[in-house]
């Protein structure tokens, strides 16, 4: 659960407002939108959220980079089926795969090998599915789904100290999104009133860039920017 995703040096525009994005501004900024530093308890209300489809199309070009067209198919499917058997919004799923992973389903698993699949959950050894080394087009779709259902349910369903799932800690939070993107990434919600508070072998700026790839941002700012312009404190 702790990203592992190396992050890309360019240039951003960023915004260091804390209030949320106005929802008007969504579609205009749908391809070309703002880098924001979301601090303290502030999370985007999924209102302002870009739609499912809009985010797939972002990432799309991406995704098929690093995956066939027809395991790019099974994630979402996956995505979709398992978010509605879980009650919550595939959105957030896209969102923590293309920042746990890039969506890559074939990279190695990270944490020393403890979290693996597209959502970098942390499970028992030889309980993980995963596709890690294989050749692209080669990771089937049971297995796409099997990964799917691990990050949202966690171990055997009811959760764990290291692997909660995302739909455990939506339930834990009340259904509050950005609090459960920390209880995912960290285990735990260390202070509700700042998201960015987190373990020392997890990502401060993880509930922020989650937020952003909701509003259609695609690419996240490297270390530097995250410390010198969002004020994220150091943990790597």
């Amino acid at each position: 659960m702790h990203s592992s995703l190396i992050l890309l040096s360019i240039p951003f525009l960023v915004s260091s407002t804390l209030a949320a994005p106005n929802p008007g501004k969504v579609i205009a900024r749908q391809n070309n939108p703002t880098f924001r530093c979301y601090h303290d308890a502030d999370f985007p209300s999924q209102s302002s959220w870009l739609s499912y489809d809009a985010l797939w199309e972002a990432n799309l070009p991406l995704l098929s980079k690093v995956n066939s067209e027809s395991e790019n198919k099974a994630i979402s499917t996956s995505f979709m089926a398992v978010a509605q058997s879980a009650g919550m919004d595939p959105r957030v799923l896209l969102a923590q795969a293309m920042q746990e992973t890039g969506g890559n389903l074939h990279l190695p698993c990270g944490d020393s090998g403890l979290s693996c699949g597209i959502l970098q959950v942390q499970l028992p050894a030889g309980e993980a599915a995963k596709c890690s080394g294989m050749a692209k087009g080669a990771c089937e779709s049971n297995t796409i789904t099997a990964m799917v259902q691990q990050g949202v349910f966690g171990h055997a369903g009811t959760g764990s100290p290291k692997a909660p799932g995302i739909a455990n800690c939506l339930k834990s939070q009340n259904g509050k999104v950005g609090e459960a993107l920390r209880c995912y990434n960290t285990g735990s919600v260390p202070n509700a009133a700042d998201l960015s508070q987190a373990s020392p072998s997890s990502t401060p700026s993880y509930v922020s860039s989650v937020a952003n790839r909701l509003m259609g941002v695609t690419v996240i700012p490297d270390k530097s920017v995250l410390l010198s312009q969002c004020g994220f404190k150091d943990p790597w």
